[in-house]
Formats: structure tokens, C-alpha cells, sequence
């Protein structure tokens, strides 16, 4: 089967040739980074120190393919190994959050938030020994899921709030294939290297990406352990998911623990994708001597960093 780099090079032109000037000049490798779309509950706009980031390389000049790099104190990133750059075009793309690709909340209620880095150039530009400074934009792999949860006629204490596969469905998955990802970032940097164009590069690799990554998920249930006393006012939980369509063959159900008792219903058929925001509205009535009923509304679709609806309840680390 023909290569995901192998096909989109077969759409994209090779960069010319470089001069023997060029060549023989080399620098090293420096980053300056951002995140697409930065959610206000992550409390920054940039990466913290400490935070580390993992570099896949093609066409350095010293054979360097892979590389951790690391954001210190001082607002700047060490890459170790050094990656020399000369006239050649070099090709790149960074991990951060990968972990295990294990997105089960932990006892904080944190996630694993998954991020692509790839290079911001403008048309023309190359990663060179003339240009080695490199700016990259970093992107969410997983999507953003919020409840907005309001409570009629009532005041009960929510304890767990999770998400279920119905009967033999996978839509909701808590892992990655973390061999996958690096096999695609690899090709991926290789793309870049050799395209005159990396201004839409984003979005021509995304779901190529995510449609390998996650071919062979495995059923699971997303659970997030959180104590909200439930009000006409609302609240709202977020809940980061990895991309995938709810249909009749992969049926999800909104579970929730009220006032110690379970309560499930089902969500509407729809696509969450990544680095997109999906908020739902959720009513539950607990009118005097009837069963507590729970409607979930369609979903709206924002972007990323819109938090416009209630309060975000839980936060999750960049580190």
C-alpha cells in the first residue's frame, strides 16, 4: 500500500535545488511555539516550563531524526540532541502530552491533552541553515466535550459523570496507537521537508492522521469523577475525547450520578473531531413524586477556546 507521504508528495512540488553557498553553512535548530486555539482553563498561552516536547526530523544535516526538546525558565526551548541545519530543507513535527496516549482522567480528574506540532511558514519559506529559527503551532488531537448540566426543581449533589459505549459499539475509546503517531509524524516531517507549500499543512494531514491512529480502538468507558451540587444555574463539565462519530453502530450514552443513584440517556448521532469544542445542554428535572428525567439537546460547535457557557468545573496540565 502506498505510503501517506509517498501519496501527498505525488500533490506537492519538490523545492528546488540549493546552492553550493547554502551548502556548506550550517546552524542549529531553534524553536519558538504557540497552541492553536488555547482554551482559557489551561491558563496560559504557551507552553510551561519544564514541558517537554518530542521532535521528529527528516534532512538534518547530522542525520538527527528524533529529539526531546524542553522549555525552560526563561521562556526558551533546549533541544537535545543539537539538530544541525544546512542548505538542505529540513522537514518537522512535535508530540507533547502523548504519555502513554492514555486519556483516562486520573485521580485529579486530569486528562491527557494530546498535541501536534507543526512548522508555521508562510509560502516559500523552508526549515534551513538560512532560516533556523522555526516557528510551530501546536494543534489538539483529542475533542473537546462539555455538558452544561442545569437542575430543575431541585438541588441534588452530581458525583460521576461518564461516557459508555452501548452494546459491542467503540466510538469511545481511551487509548491511542503511540507507534502509529510516531510512524505518521515521521512522514509527515519527511512531506514537509520536501513541499514548497506547508501554509495549510494542518489541515491536509489531520484526518489522514486520526483515521490511522485510532483504526484499531478498543470499547471503553470515560469516567470522571467530580462533586457538583446541580442547580437552575449552570454548571459546566468538559471531557476530552479522542475524534470519532456516534452512529447506529457506535451508540454512546451520557451516564450520570445523582444523589447516588445512576442515571443514563442516550447522546444525538453526530462527528466530534479534533480541536473543536461540542457543548450539549443538559436538563435534569427532579420535580416532587416523579421520576428524575434527563433531556440532552444537539450539540453546539465552537471553537476550541470559546467558553462562553457556565463555568469550566475541571482543568486539565500541558505537563
Amino acid at each position: 500500500m502506498m505510503s501517506l507521504a509517498t501519496a501527498l508528495l505525488g500533490l506537492v512540488s519538490c523545492s528546488s535545488e540549493e546552492g553550493s553557498d547554502n551548502m556548506a553553512k550550517t546552524a542549529d535548530l531553534q524553536l519558538t511555539t504557540d497552541i492553536s486555539t488555547t482554551r482559557s482553563i489551561i491558563e496560559a498561552t504557551s507552553f510551561s516550563a519544564g514541558s517537554m516536547v518530542e521532535l521528529f526530523v527528516s534532512g538534518a544535516a547530522n542525520n538527527i531524526n528524533y529529539a526531546w526538546a524542553e522549555y525552560n525558565a526563561a521562556g526558551f526551548w533546549s533541544i537535545n540532541p543539537t539538530v544541525k541545519l544546512s542548505g538542505a530543507n529540513v522537514g518537522l513535527i512535535g508530540l507533547a502530552n502523548l504519555k502513554d496516549a492514555d486519556i483516562t482522567p486520573d485521580e485529579n480528574g486530569d486528562q491527557c491533552d494530546i498535541l501536534i506540532g507543526t512548522p508555521n511558514l508562510a509560502k516559500g519559506a523552508f526549515i534551513n541553515a538560512a532560516y533556523p529559527k522555526v516557528p510551530m503551532t501546536f494543534h489538539h488531537a483529542l475533542a473537546r466535550i462539555s455538558f452544561v448540566l442545569k437542575q430543575q426543581n431541585g438541588s441534588e449533589q452530581l458525583t460521576c459523570i461518564s461516557l459508555k459505549n452501548i452494546e459491542k459499539g467503540s466510538a469511545i475509546s481511551v487509548k491511542c496507537d503511540s507507534t502509529k503517531l510516531a510512524d505518521i509524524a515521521k512522514e509527515m516531517a519527511y512531506v514537509i521537508a520536501h513541499n514548497e507549500d506547508n501554509t495549510h499543512i494542518w489541515d491536509s494531514f489531520l484526518e489522514s492522521m486520526l483515521s490511522m491512529i485510532y483504526a484499531n480502538r478498543e470499547a471503553a468507558t470515560l469516567t470522571l469523577k467530580k462533586t457538583i451540587t446541580l442547580s437552575e444555574d449552570s454548571q459546566t463539565i468538559d471531557l476530552l475525547v479522542v475524534p470519532t462519530s456516534i452512529n447506529s453502530y457506535n451508540r454512546v450514552t451520557l451516564e450520570l450520578t445523582i444523589g447516588g443513584n445512576v442515571y443514563s440517556v442516550e447522546l444525538p448521532y453526530t462527528t466530534w473531531s479534533s480541536n473543536s469544542r461540542y457543548v450539549y445542554p443538559v436538563t435534569i428535572d427532579t420535580s416532587k413524586d416523579m421520576p428524575v428525567a434527563i433531556s440532552v439537546g444537539s450539540s453546539t460547535i465552537l471553537d476550541w477556546s470559546n467558553n462562553g457557557e457556565g463555568n469550566i468545573e475541571n482543568t486539565w496540565n500541558m505537563d
